[in-house]
């Protein structure tokens, strides 16, 4: 009798300490699901223009400093590296004296974020944040340009993380018929130019700001994670892959991998799968034919209307005449030829308003 109670007493002790481990292992299972923060959701799903103003604040060693921005052009640049924040996995690393702050202003509420070095702090817990070097980089030129209320067009050091690209800036990529298609630049952003029909007979220019991860950047290449089309709107699940790939002969060649499912709107106002290469704007000359097309882009771009009409005559002297105009009815019979401009240029689109008597670059 006694081996059996022994029996049943080793057994209970056995139960209790599996159900003991099994409670121990539920409780440190690593929970894998998306970090969700409400305050990014919530700045997500407004536009910068709702935005009245962002009042940041740096804690470093030596103390912390603080500003308040209010015009539009900051309050976007903040808004628009504030989307590009992805949570990842949770953090134990704290950083007390490289932290910062952002309380942003929407008039009917304010959403708070708190940072500690490239931590994002979520409830009581810190996650590491994609992207927020480019945030907090940002920030560091506000304090150091004196930010305050007062409008800051151009932050010092603006453009900085991209000065080793700076050379490659104005390649262009252009169709067989001369007309000019893609043109990256480098400034305070990484931008796309992209000349798309939208199903009309003339080009609209569209500009894509580009998001490349800059953890690891090489010289040779970048890959990027998002792009915000002319709207400010994320269109990045719409591409597999977009790579730049920077050529020491001066080209750029871009790798373009489309997700197919999203070109059902058509295909002439899209980047579609391929690769493109880009040239820098002076590394060929260009025929009649593409002096004009770059002409009537050149207009468009600064006065918002595709003259349709372009003849280009050759000077003989290693400029060009370039007339832009507009066939315009004037009843069942008559016509008038209404000018839109007047450029002579040299080979590479170089040269004078002709009306106005001002330098010209059909490039820009």
């Amino acid at each position: 009798m006694k081996r059996y109670k022994h029996l049943t007493i080793l057994c209970m002790a056995f139960f209790l300490l599996f159900f003991s481990a099994c409670g121990a292992g539920a409780e440190n299972k690593t929970d894998s699901s998306p970090v969700t923060c409400d305050a990014l959701e919530a700045v997500k799903a407004v536009n910068a223009g709702d935005i009245e103003s962002i009042t940041y604040t740096r804690y470093t060693e030596g103390g912390a400093l603080s500003g308040t921005v209010t015009d539009a052009e900051t309050i976007e640049n903040i808004y628009l590296r504030l989307c590009q924040l992805k949570p990842g996995r949770e953090s134990d690393i704290r950083a007390l004296d490289d932290s910062t702050s952002l309380n942003v202003d929407l008039g009917s509420e304010t959403l708070s974020f708190y940072f500690e070095g490239f931590n994002i702090s979520v409830g009581d817990k810190q996650y590491e944040a994609e992207n927020l070097s480019s945030l907090i980089g940002y920030i560091n030129n506000l304090i150091s340009a004196g930010a305050d209320s007062a409008p800051i067009t151009e932050p010092q050091s603006a453009g900085a993380e991209y000065q080793a690209w700076q050379h490659y800036d104005g390649c262009s990529y252009y169709n067989e018929d001369g007309q000019l298609k893609y043109r990256i630049e480098f400034g305070d952003q990484f931008r796309l130019h992209c000349m798309f029909r939208f199903g009309e007979p003339e080009y609209h220019e569209e500009v894509y700001t580009l998001y490349p991860d800059l953890d690891a950047p090489t010289a040779q290449q970048l890959s990027i994670r998002t792009v915000l089309d002319g709207s400010g709107d994320d269109i990045s699940d719409r591409f597999e892959s977009l790579v730049f790939l920077f050529s020491t002969e001066d080209t750029v060649l871009m790798q373009v991998k489309r997700d197919e499912r999203t070109l059902a709107g058509g295909t002439d106002g899209s980047i579609l799968t391929g690769e493109y290469l880009m040239k820098p704007r002076e590394s060929s000359a260009k025929t009649p034919e593409q002096l004009c097309v770059m002409a009537q882009e050149y207009y468009s771009r600064n006065f918002g209307f595709y003259p349709p009409e372009a003849d280009c005559a050759d000077n003989r002297d290693g400029t060009y005449t370039i007339h832009l105009y507009e066939i315009v009815s004037l009843g069942q019979t008559d016509t008038h030829t209404a000018t839109s401009a007047w450029y002579t240029v040299d080979a590479f689109g170089v040269g004078t308003n002709d009306i106005t008597g001002e330098p010209v670059d059909l490039s820009d």
